[in-house]
């Protein structure tokens, strides 16, 4: 349960998560999945004119990742990103954290993004795997 969850150590995360490649929502351990869905969570608890604080200190986990990410996807060049094309970032770790989540826990199974589809608008592939029986 989400109740059950720690707060997100970032220390600890930046400790296990050490390049882009592992920022992936694909690459993470269940654990990792767990703690920035239940982060990422927050951004849709934003004022009432619909916005979200993306500074509030729960979404350091996922602004770590997703930085990570663009950092590698820029080939480390300087990069300077408004406030609003970052909160779309923040939406957009969400939707494939998300999209892992399912990938995991149900019988549907998602195409994951990769450091060269995730950010871009893709088309997810969809399809049904069901679980072995044990």
């Amino acid at each position: 349960m989400v109740e059950d969850l720690p707060p997100t150590d970032l220390a600890r995360l930046v400790r296990d998560v050490a390049d882009a490649e592992a920022a992936l929502p694909r690459n993470l351990s269940n654990y990792w999945l767990e703690l920035i869905a239940r982060d990422l969570d927050t951004l849709q608890d934003g004022d009432e004119d619909g916005g979200a604080d993306i500074a509030g200190p729960s979404l350091s986990g996922p602004l770590y990742l997703i930085i990570r990410i663009l950092e590698a996807r820029s080939g480390g060049e300087k990069m300077e990103i408004s406030e609003e094309q970052l909160y779309f970032y923040f939406l957009d770790y969400q939707i494939e954290v998300n999209l892992e989540l399912v990938s995991r826990n149900t019988e549907l199974r998602t195409q994951p993004a990769n450091l060269d589809t995730i950010f871009t608008d893709r088309d997810v592939a969809v399809f049904h795997h069901p679980k072995s029986s044990e």
